[in-house]
């Protein structure tokens, strides 16, 4: 019996996201990535297909996989089950760039871009894989960086998957190399996978994670571009804060030097539309398994504002406190707890994706937190059964396109409705 591939156990289960360290990890290099129902798939060559499997046991995303005990071991830490929503952790606070020209450009407080800066010149890591590009004209893909490359097109936020194939590459060809990796929850679980499976060195690799709260697939982006079909578009930013500070507005670049800024409010209203059906099931908002997590800081919003933008920093391994302290006198520090973290990212809403998770055992055959073990409402079947049916309008966009501005049209009325029962009650 050939070894199975990720063809059955996860692209044909809609639970892919794109994260393409299958086709890094694959030995016979056999796997590309074609555009299909808005995102980025992963196509096998069966003629050099060896049916190793290799590409099932790296995907984070396979019906077998999301081990959190084995992230836990890999990583060299304890794993507490009551904690399986947020993680362990050594310690956390709230933080920001001091220098004002990085922070300017960051999508929150810039501790991302400083360690990275930092951690390179120093010469304590060889590169940085890291996100330069704002088009999405292709598979939006990390990229090499070291010491003597400029970052300045690797700070924003791309809320599409990022494929970590060359990542993944580069990692089995240079095993001895020191590496800064970003990504969000799912890349870094698929990551630990890899460095598993392919018998590499844990501690060769920081792993700076991202706090994620849903992927959009790639269409979201085309949906955005379609609002003005006869410009041309050069640069595409989920946020920036050129307009008017944190968090930032949507921009969208014209080659006739037009810019045009739209209300983040825009992006989120259709944001239930464009994600992937496999974040309806993610138990892992805080990235619980990178050595330092990251998002932005909505536990002291006012300040954030003030500043102009703040992370929530959560160091989680001995590296990574490592790599913290290093950058310790460069950067504004306030105390937070972790409990404040939790209210603030509202990971109690989280037990819903638990609860469809539960139901993925049963849909699509999944192995997924054997810990979870509630039983499931029907008003919970049927509010799973409706966030499906959402997503395949995203999907199916550009033909969905009449449906999406009903769908939209609808929230437009329940938010009127909501904001005007608020002003009524006082």
């Amino acid at each position: 019996m050939m070894t199975e591939t990720i063809e059955k156990i996860t692209v044909d289960k809609g639970l892919c996201v794109s994260c393409g360290i299958c086709s890094g990890a694959c030995p016979v290099a056999c796997i590309s990535f074609d555009k299909d129902r808005g995102q980025y798939l992963p196509r096998i060559d069966h003629d050099r297909c060896v049916h190793c499997g290799v590409c099932a046991d790296v995907c984070p995303s396979s019906v077998k996989g999301e081990d959190y005990r084995r992230y836990a071991q890999i990583n060299g830490c304890e794993w507490r089950e009551e904690e399986f929503l947020w993680g362990t952790h050594r310690g956390c606070f709230s933080a920001y760039c001091k220098d004002t020209g990085i922070r300017e450009k960051a999508v929150s407080g810039g501790i991302v871009t400083l360690l990275v800066s930092r951690l390179l010149s120093r010469q304590e890591y060889d590169a940085a894989f890291l996100v330069g590009e704002n088009q999405y004209e292709r598979q939006v893909e990390s990229e090499r960086y070291t010491a003597d490359m400029r970052l300045d097109g690797t700070p924003k936020s791309r809320y599409v998957p990022v494929s970590h194939a060359e990542t993944i590459r580069y990692m089995r060809n240079h095993p001895e190399e020191k590496l800064i990796i970003t990504g969000t929850s799912c890349a870094v679980h698929g990551i630990l996978r890899a460095i598993d499976r392919l018998q590499l060195k844990r501690s060769n690799y920081l792993l700076l994670g991202l706090f994620c709260d849903r992927c959009e697939r790639d269409s979201i982006v085309d949906y955005f571009k379609d609002r003005r079909p006869e410009k041309k578009v050069t640069g595409f930013y989920f946020r920036t804060k050129e307009q008017a500070g944190w968090p930032g507005n949507m921009k969208i670049e014209y080659a006739d030097g037009e810019n045009e800024f739209i209300p983040a409010q825009q992006r989120m209203r259709v944001k239930e539309l464009f994600q992937l059906k496999r974040c309806l099931y993610c138990c892992d908002k805080l990235n619980q398994f990178a050595d330092i997590s990251l998002g932005d800081d909505y536990a002291s919003r006012e300040s954030s504002i003030q500043v102009n933008g703040k992370n929530l920093v959560i160091f989680r391994t001995e590296a990574g406190e490592r790599a913290m302290e290093m950058i310790r006198d460069d950067i504004m520090i306030e105390a937070v707890s972790i409990e404040e973290i939790k209210d603030a990212q509202g990971i109690q809403r989280r037990e819903k994706n638990c609860a469809y998770a539960v139901l993925a055992r049963e849909e699509l055959g999944t192995q997924w937190y054997p810990f979870l073990k509630q039983s499931i409402s029907e008003d919970i079947r049927k509010s799973y059964v409706a966030a499906c049916e959402t997503i395949e309008l995203g999907m199916n966009y550009p033909e969905s396109s009449k449906q999406i501005r009903k769908h939209n049209a609808r929230k437009e009325r329940k938010i009127f409705y909501q904001r005007l029962l608020i002003k009524i009650r006082g």
